[in-house]
Order: C-alpha cells, then sequence, then structure tokens
C-alpha cells in the first residue's frame, strides 16, 4: 500500500509541476542536442535545469525567505540576458519589503555563473556563452509548458520561447545563418500545429528534437577549438 500511494503521489505531482525532475529536463534538452552527450556538456545542461528548479530557489530562501507563490516565480518567466519583470520584482517586494535588489543581486550572480561555466567549459565567448545557456534554459522551460503540467503562470509562453529561442540561436550561429533560420521555421510550424499551449509547447518540442542542432553546436565548438589552437 505505502509503494502505491507513494506512486500516486509522483504521478499527482507530475500532473501539477510537469516534468517530476531535472532528470526529464535534461533527456528533452540532450535529445535537442542530439550528440552532446561528452561529461562536460551533460554538467552544464544538468546546472541550468536543475538551478532553475533548485539552485536559484535555495539561494532565494537562504538569503531573502519564503518564495511568494511557487519556486517558478524565479528565472521561468524570463530568460539568460533579458531583465527580471516588473511583476516579479513587485510580488517580491510585497512580501520582502526592500528585498527586490536582493534577488536581482542573487540572479545576475547564478545567471553570471553559468555562463562563466559555459565559456569556460566551451572556449566560446561570453555573448555566445549566454546565448547557449539561453537556448538549454528555453527548452526547459517548454517542457514545463507540456501537457504533463498545469502550473504555468510563471512560464513563458510559447511564443515568448520561440522568439527567445530564435534571438539565442542568431547570437549564436548568426542572425542570417542556416542554423538560425531553421530553428526558426520548425518552431513557428510547430506552434501553429497546437490548438492550447501545452500542445503548442510539445510540438515544439519533438521539432526541436528533429533538427540537428547538435551537430550543429559540435561544429562551431569544434570551430571556435581550432581558433584557440591558432591563437596560440
Amino acid at each position: 500500500m505505502k509503494r502505491i500511494m507513494a506512486f500516486l503521489g509522483v504521478v499527482m505531482a507530475s500532473c501539477v509541476y510537469g516534468h517530476a525532475s531535472h532528470r526529464m529536463h535534461e533527456a528533452d534538452i540532450l535529445a535537442v542536442f542530439n550528440g552532446c552527450d561528452s561529461p562536460d556538456f551533460r554538467r552544464i545542461v544538468k546546472r541550468i535545469s536543475s538551478g532553475m528548479d533548485n539552485e536559484l530557489p535555495r539561494r532565494f530562501r537562504a538569503e531573502i525567505g519564503a518564495i511568494p507563490g511557487n519556486h517558478r516565480l524565479l528565472g521561468h518567466c524570463w530568460t539568460f540576458g533579458d531583465a527580471i519583470p516588473r511583476r516579479v520584482l513587485d510580488a517580491i517586494e510585497e512580501k520582502h519589503p526592500g528585498r527586490k535588489s536582493d534577488f536581482i543581486k542573487i540572479w545576475q550572480t547564478f545567471a553570471n555563473e553559468i555562463i562563466t561555466d559555459v565559456a569556460q567549459t566551451t572556449g566560446l565567448p561570453r555573448k555566445q556563452s549566454g546565448a547557449l545557456a539561453a537556448l538549454i534554459h528555453d527548452i526547459h522551460l517548454l517542457g514545463d509548458r507540456t501537457p504533463d503540467n498545469t502550473l504555468v503562470d510563471h512560464v513563458l509562453t510559447t511564443d515568448e520561447i520561440r522568439r527567445n529561442m530564435v534571438k539565442s540561436a542568431g547570437t549564436l550561429w548568426g542572425k542570417r545563418s542556416d542554423e538560425a533560420e531553421s530553428i526558426g521555421n520548425a518552431l513557428k510550424a510547430a506552434r501553429a500545429r497546437g490548438a492550447e499551449e501545452s500542445v503548442r509547447a510539445e510540438e515544439m518540442l519533438l521539432a526541436l528534437k528533429e533538427q540537428d542542432i547538435g551537430g550543429s553546436v559540435r561544429t562551431l565548438l569544434a570551430a571556435t577549438r581550432l581558433r584557440m589552437i591558432a591563437s596560440k
């Protein structure tokens, strides 16, 4: 009976919170970045995905206190490189007067640590490293929008995620690159196939997994390494 109750608890949590663990998010991300399965890349993926759901809320609770609402108020309605939305800061200020500036510092430190880690691991310039981190983050957000989830008040919409991903792809490979155009077209077509947000997110994830994004990333990183060797 205890095992049955525990199983039902996991199922119910999944229906409310979407992906039940960072491992489900990581599986999505690694499927999109197909072939990018080195230990270093897996570590970055885990740090970003688990960090959004666990590390960032932990820092907030340790330095400020209880999170207004649920953990998705933090880092789920904006992405790397974006300003924190006013409504998030207002919610924090209402519950913890005078502390919104403290959260801005928490987020900036958290984001800078991740982007620095990506840059040091891949050799990419900082701007491109931020774009790669943002792509990984946005795939996580798509997972939070899929049909196994109902708690989406603080998660970016699929259209916002699409725009962010096109922007990040443009930063990573170039605005007029084949990669950015292919990702943009695939996301636009996939989103149009869904009548509801949850279905749109699912279609967008499937479309991304059908792209050779992993191959494009590996090519980019290989070229980056060659430039680093040539510059020595």
